[in-house]
């Protein structure tokens, strides 16, 4: 016997019992919605009705302790504290049809005036469930695979309007996604304008930044890690799937925001930060850093290990990206040979498969940043490039039926590299989601070259085979 069948059992024989309402308008003890001081010439008969409360429905996703009020002709009665199912039964007179309800629970957004049909739910006839909207989206809701189908941007968006960034106020300036120094009606142009893209990524972050060669306010939320926090809802809210930058790359506020990339050791002291429920819930989707590297062979394989490996320990749970230097083919540096040495070991590896192999596994996404669009056109003399300009080879990187791009690679294993990752098999296949991460930001910021020419660039990587754009598609 279910729940709802046992109350109504029991609500059926509690009236049974009561002295009922007569055709004069007596009122049942404890309060019968209905009747009133109104005459009839007709027998009033007394019913109930059921109220629950739902975060979901099919089946009901009950919230407990909701607040519930339903209308009669004398007005709203009284709330009545759903229980932990979140039910309510109310005593009626047949004389009340059709009414409305209030329904407030934590965390929701108020629900009134939702029709109640009293005359067709009456004693169990049907249950009354009514929906409930969360007052902030639940990063739980979206999926693995959702979460890494990449459609966004990093700093390809122009809007008008906004201060700070490279053409201050201008219609063809930068968006900064989720910036806390734009006021929120700044930041919702921002959204718009990702929006009417169809975009559904941005990155917000780090904690601490200097800001991007002062064209930027400085930030340096240590202190106040809920704002931040408070940003990164706010991009759930409007829809998107924001990634969390991490590793600062320059000291805070009380060291003058000094260049320093903070060490594996030094972020131990952000972990308390980190490793807060809060943080652990918004952050579903966390990038190391985007340069922190330095130059393009800045960091060894080992040392990528040992922050990537810091990483996952800090976030188990989230999405993990790597967003490497430009036209980085491998994570290696400082030292590291890929072929030729012996034993292999930290400082050698068989091959840029091999050091690959060894990262793999800590993270499921390569952001892949690429300076070749810069001049498309360019045509390298080397015989080994057949001909081929630099549009055309960035082309083949993202070519899933060319031996040898970055797809086949880690989707056939071509020349050894891993065909598997943190990723398990029902997302992306298993594999690393290679990513067409960075490719024409700094033009466009720089230079204001064409959003368009970052959209269509963008667009053709995923449709020949990447994972994803985040530097611009449609």
């Amino acid at each position: 016997m279910t729940k709802k069948l046992q109350r109504a059992i029991l609500f059926s024989i509690f009236w049974s019992s009561a002295i009922l309402t007569t055709a004069c308008g007596g009122a049942l003890a404890g309060g019968t919605i209905g009747g009133g001081s109104h005459v009839y010439d007709h027998i009033v008969e007394n019913w109930w009705v059921d109220v629950i409360a739902c975060a979901k429905l099919n089946p009901c996703q009950p919230i407990a302790g909701a607040q519930i009020q339903i209308h009669s002709f004398d007005g709203y009665s009284a709330p009545k504290t759903a229980d932990a199912d979140g039910y309510t039964v109310w005593p009626v007179t047949s004389d009340l049809t059709d009414s409305d309800v209030i329904i407030k629970a934590d965390g929701y957004v108020p629900l009134v005036g939702a029709h109640l049909d009293v005359k067709g739910s009456h004693d169990g006839r049907k249950h009354n469930e009514f929906l409930l909207q969360a007052d902030h989206v639940d990063p739980s809701i979206y999926s693995l695979q959702q979460l890494e189908t990449f459609h966004g941007a990093l700093f390809t968006v122009k809007a008008g309007g906004l201060p700070y960034g490279p053409r201050p106020n201008a219609p063809d300036n930068v968006c900064i996604f989720g910036a806390y120094y734009y006021t929120r009606d700044q930041r919702q142009v921002c959204y718009d304008a990702y929006k009417s893209r169809g975009y559904s990524h941005g990155v917000i972050g780090p904690l601490v930044d200097p800001g991007y060669h002062n064209e930027v306010p400085s930030q340096d939320f240590r202190d106040d890690p809920d704002a931040f926090l408070d940003l990164i809802q706010e991009a759930y809210d409007e829809g998107f799937k924001p990634i969390v930058d991490i590793v600062p790359d320059h000291w805070g506020k009380d060291k003058g925001f000094a260049d320093h990339v903070w060490t594996v050791d030094e972020l131990r002291a952000l972990e308390p930060i980190f490793r807060a429920p809060r943080f652990q819930k918004l952050a579903r989707l966390v990038m190391l850093c985007y340069e922190c590297m330095g130059d393009k062979y800045g960091w060894s394989n080992t040392t990528y290990i040992a922050y990537l490996t810091w990483l996952r320990d800090v976030f188990p749970n989230a999405i993990r990206i790597l967003h490497t230097p430009g036209d980085l083919e491998a994570p290696v540096g400082q030292g590291d040979s890929t072929g030729g040495c012996s034993p292999i070991g930290p400082k050698c590896m068989a091959g840029n498969g091999d050091a690959w192999a060894r990262i793999a596994p800590l993270i499921h996404v390569w952001f892949h940043q690429s300076n070749a669009l810069f001049d498309p056109s360019y045509v390298d003399p080397n015989p080994i490039n057949q001909g081929r300009t630099n549009e055309q080879n960035w082309y083949r990187l993202w070519d899933l039926s060319v031996r040898g791009s970055f797809v086949s690679r880690f989707t056939n294993g071509d020349s050894g590299w891993p065909t598997t990752s943190a990723n398990s098999p029902d997302v992306n296949g298993g594999h690393l989601c290679a990513t067409a991460g960075e490719f024409y930001s700094f033009k466009v910021w720089w230079d204001n070259a064409s959003e368009d020419f970052a959209r269509d660039h963008g667009a053709k990587a995923v449709q020949l085979g990447a994972c994803g754009s985040m530097d611009g598609w449609r």
